[in-house]
Protein backbone atom coordinates (compact mmCIF):
# COMPACT_ATOMS: atom_id res chain seq x y z
CA UNK A 1 0.00 0.00 0.00
CA UNK A 2 2.91 2.38 0.61
CA UNK A 3 3.94 2.17 -3.06
CA UNK A 4 0.36 3.01 -4.06
CA UNK A 5 0.35 6.07 -1.79
CA UNK A 6 3.77 7.15 -3.08
CA UNK A 7 2.64 6.82 -6.71
CA UNK A 8 -0.51 8.85 -6.07
CA UNK A 9 1.53 11.53 -4.28
CA UNK A 10 4.01 11.69 -7.19
CA UNK A 11 1.19 12.11 -9.71
CA UNK A 12 -0.49 14.79 -7.61
CA UNK A 13 2.80 16.68 -7.27
CA UNK A 14 3.94 16.37 -10.90
CA UNK A 15 0.73 16.64 -12.96
CA UNK A 16 -0.89 20.01 -12.41
CA UNK A 17 -4.59 20.64 -12.97
CA UNK A 18 -5.89 17.33 -11.62
CA UNK A 19 -9.30 16.74 -10.15
CA UNK A 20 -9.09 13.87 -7.66
CA UNK A 21 -11.99 11.43 -7.42
CA UNK A 22 -12.84 9.57 -4.21
CA UNK A 23 -10.45 6.81 -3.16
CA UNK A 24 -12.03 3.35 -3.41
CA UNK A 25 -10.87 0.74 -0.89
CA UNK A 26 -11.87 -2.90 -1.33
CA UNK A 27 -12.28 -5.46 1.47
CA UNK A 28 -9.11 -7.33 0.36
CA UNK A 29 -7.00 -4.17 0.71
CA UNK A 30 -6.98 -3.24 -2.96
CA UNK A 31 -7.21 0.49 -3.65
CA UNK A 32 -8.23 2.54 -6.67
CA UNK A 33 -7.67 6.24 -7.27
CA UNK A 34 -8.82 8.13 -10.35
CA UNK A 35 -7.86 11.62 -11.49
CA UNK A 36 -9.42 13.79 -14.17
CA UNK A 37 -7.24 16.13 -16.23
CA UNK A 38 -7.98 18.29 -19.27
CA UNK A 39 -6.03 15.76 -21.36
CA UNK A 40 -7.85 12.67 -20.02
CA UNK A 41 -8.10 10.34 -17.05
CA UNK A 42 -5.38 8.77 -14.89
CA UNK A 43 -6.23 5.61 -12.94
CA UNK A 44 -3.98 4.17 -10.23
CA UNK A 45 -4.82 0.63 -9.06
CA UNK A 46 -3.27 -1.38 -6.25
CA UNK A 47 -4.53 -4.93 -6.79
CA UNK A 48 -3.78 -6.93 -3.64
CA UNK A 49 -5.21 -10.14 -5.13
CA UNK A 50 -2.40 -10.42 -7.68
CA UNK A 51 0.07 -8.10 -5.95
CA UNK A 52 0.37 -5.48 -8.68
CA UNK A 53 0.33 -1.70 -8.99
CA UNK A 54 -0.99 -0.24 -12.24
CA UNK A 55 -1.04 3.29 -13.61
CA UNK A 56 -3.23 3.78 -16.68
CA UNK A 57 -3.55 7.16 -18.38
CA UNK A 58 -5.28 8.52 -21.45
CA UNK A 59 -2.16 10.57 -22.21
CA UNK A 60 1.61 10.20 -21.93
CA UNK A 61 2.81 10.84 -18.37
CA UNK A 62 6.54 10.69 -19.15
CA UNK A 63 6.91 14.45 -19.80
CA UNK A 64 5.61 15.14 -16.29
CA UNK A 65 8.29 12.95 -14.72
CA UNK A 66 11.39 13.91 -16.73
CA UNK A 67 12.81 15.64 -13.66
CA UNK A 68 12.93 12.25 -11.90
CA UNK A 69 14.77 10.26 -14.59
Amino acid sequence: MSLFKAQCAAIEKSVLGLKKDNLVMEADGSAYQSYKHERGVIDVSNDCYIGALYVDADFDLRPYFQHIV
